[in-house]
């Protein structure tokens, strides 16, 4: 009983772990948005707006990929 409570325990401690590792992914993946939008804005003004879509589109395309 004791032995399985401790299992219970570490697991949870696990994903514990494992949410705040997310988190940090998730305000990585935000700071990549913010930046690809501050890309695409002076894309737009550049070459314009298809460009900047497809630019968009490879670029999330090789973070998924990363």
């Amino acid at each position: 009983m004791h032995r399985r409570a401790n299992v219970r325990k570490i697991i949870e401690h696990r994903q514990r772990q494992h949410l705040r590792l997310t988190e940090s992914e998730e305000k990585e993946k935000e700071a990549l948005q913010l930046q690809i939008r501050k890309e695409k804005v002076s894309n737009v003004t550049l070459t314009g707006r298809w460009a900047s879509e497809a630019a968009d589109v490879c670029r999330l395309h090789r973070y998924r990929a990363a």
